[in-house]
């Protein structure tokens, strides 16, 4: 295990029931407490006779149950039954005081791959491929031993920080692994149907559904942290851990040039995205070693030679193949008329958005709220389905008072410099997991006021209609939908808009002339922003719709009290 950030990312805040100087087995001496694993709290260890250092892993003292305890047992024996140059090895395996299991693992250096996208954002598709080649050969490995890992995700993926062995990696965490092939009579217990394992964002449909699985929900779950990998965000998120899960049975991924602007992605790579992805294990790659074999033709530049699978089958015609040649991928995509398949409109110049209203009770010095609900392809013409946002109470509230998002607050224009910033630039949000959430937490630079922080979900709380400032550092759950109101001191800086990443902020709340008039272009570079908020606009005309053609990501756009020209 890593001494550095492979598992206090897990760290749920506690430093374990162990301190310092323990001995553990009568012969590991604890050094510090690293983390929490899926199934216990992990150490640095000190064998007492041999100058070695390892990872000593225990059972959480409020896990030992009966089930637990053969849970741990399996979990190490799955460990120890694999010899494989990527996948951490155990050492030993023992009962502390007759009654805590604990096993002992190789001690790494590195970072995990949740760290890596925490720190870059994303990897490029040529920084990817080698790093995904080596994980589905040590999987591969592992399924021919009867071994599924079930909780493929970022934090179990660690990157090493000097390569052994011929490994840049090794995957840990096989706390939830399941033994196809076990000796255990009483093993069908652990794994029956109708228990869920495994982390949201990462689970396969039939793991989300409490069913069996095998090697191809492995495969699903490696192609939604390629995704995130590729594009810094899950393929599916909903608002809690059920609607994610609901998500993975019946939502289809944006596709990879949808989901990000940052760089582009060849037919190939969207394909084996996308395959990995389907929702049926029957449509996806069948093994591991299938998906290392495209993904070395992808690296070596040559084309898979495949069916275009822009779009997994949908769960209403799961037994139907989308099939055409990679160079009919335009008229593809016109057959795929389900455009609510998507959840990320397309961008680019090629897919200019086109507004539908979706309902009109506008009128003038009084509360009207527009909802331009848009994802048109110029291609396909069709219209998608968006979710509905009840706001009604809030936008009583915005309207109720005088100027409520213009934020004042903020230092002098004049003394607003980001120069500083700009020197050393750094993302303004950070993903971390704590007490078994992911959250998001902001952090800005302290020479600017930003403005204020909330989400969609408390817009009707009683709070009040800014919510938190900026610079409280707040945070927010991963699945939230941050809507930020810019001060005046950060429009007249937009440079800082660099500092926010692909969903980081879901909408931006205006309500002055001189937001809109001085900033409202600025804020189309902020990465994967969904929505716009307009409120008490005096002069809306064919100018708002010229500048509104910039977002190109935009699926909603609400508009208060203002006056149509």
């Amino acid at each position: 295990m890593s001494t550095g950030s492979q598992e206090a990312a897990r760290t749920s805040g506690g430093q374990g029931e162990f301190g310092p100087g323990a001995l553990i087995g009568g012969s590991y001496r604890l050094i510090n407490f690293i983390g929490a694993g899926a199934m216990g709290d992990v150490y640095k260890a000190k064998h007492e006779m041999m100058p070695r250092e390892y990872a000593l892993k225990i059972l959480n003292e409020n896990q030992v149950t009966e089930n637990a305890w053969r849970r741990f047992q399996l979990e190490a024996q799955a460990i120890a039954k694999l010899n494989h140059k990527s996948i951490v090895s155990i050492h030993n395996f023992g009962i502390h005081n007759g009654s805590k299991p604990f096993y002992v693992m190789e001690l790494l250096e590195g970072e995990s791959l949740f760290d890596r996208l925490n720190r870059c954002e994303f990897l490029k598709v040529a920084e990817a491929l080698p790093i995904f080649i080596e994980l589905c050969d040590a999987f591969g490995y592992a399924h021919k031993q009867g071994i599924i890992h079930r909780d493929i995700k970022p934090q179990n993926i660690i990157l090493l920080n000097k390569p052994e062995l011929g490994s840049a990696i090794r995957i840990v965490d096989f706390g939830i692994a399941k033994l196809t092939q076990t000796t255990d009579p009483q093993n069908q217990n652990l794994t029956r149907m109708g228990e869920v394992f495994g982390s949201p964002f990462y689970m396969s449909p039939e793991q989300t559904m409490g069913q069996r699985v095998d090697s191809r929900s492995d495969i699903y779950s490696l192609g939604c942290t390629l995704y995130e990998t590729l594009v810094s965000m899950p393929p599916l998120r909903g608002r809690n851990s059920t609607e994610t899960m609901i998500l993975h049975q019946t939502k289809i991924p944006p596709m990879l040039k949808e989901a990000s602007d940052a760089q582009t992605f060849s037919d190939g790579i969207e394909y084996l995205v996308a395959k990995m992805l389907a929702k049926a294990p029957s449509d996806r790659y069948q093994t591991m070693e299938a998906v290392k074999h495209d993904l070395e033709l992808l690296q070596q530049g040559k084309d898979l030679n495949t069916v275009s699978y822009y779009a997994a089958p949908s769960p209403r015609r799961s037994t139907q193949r989308i099939e055409a040649q990679v160079e009919e991928r335009g008229n593809l995509r016109e057959e795929l008329s389900e455009s609510s398949q998507y959840t990320v409109p397309p961008s680019g110049n090629r897919l200019l958005p086109v507004f539908i209203i979706a309902g009109i009770v506008l009128t003038f010095a009084a509360v009207g709220f527009i909802g331009y609900n848009y994802l048109i392809s110029s291609k396909t013409k069709t219209t998608s389905k968006l979710p509905q946002i009840n706001i009604s109470e809030d936008v009583e509230q915005l309207t109720a008072t005088p100027n409520p998002l213009n934020d004042e607050s903020g230092l002098e224009v004049s003394k607003s410099d980001p120069s500083s910033y700009l020197k050393k630039p750094f993302p303004f949000a950070k993903i971390v997991d704590s007490e078994g959430k992911r959250l998001r937490v902001f952090s800005f630079p302290k020479d600017l006021r930003f403005g204020h922080l909330k989400t969609r979900e408390n817009m009707g709380m009683t709070r009040g209609a800014l919510g938190q400032p900026a610079e409280s550092n707040p945070r927010f759950e991963f699945t939230d939908h941050v809507i930020l109101t810019p001060s005046k001191a950060l429009i007249a800086n937009p440079e800082f808009l660099k500092g926010f990443r692909n969903g980081d902020i879901y909408a931006v709340a205006f309500s002055t002339d001189f937001q809109i008039k001085n900033g409202l272009s600025h804020f189309s570079k902020i990465p994967g922003l969904s929505a716009l908020i307009l409120v008490r606009y005096a002069d809306m005309g064919a100018g708002i719709v010229k500048t509104l053609r910039e977002f190109s990501s935009i699926k909603e756009l609400w508009i208060s009290d203002s006056s149509l020209n």
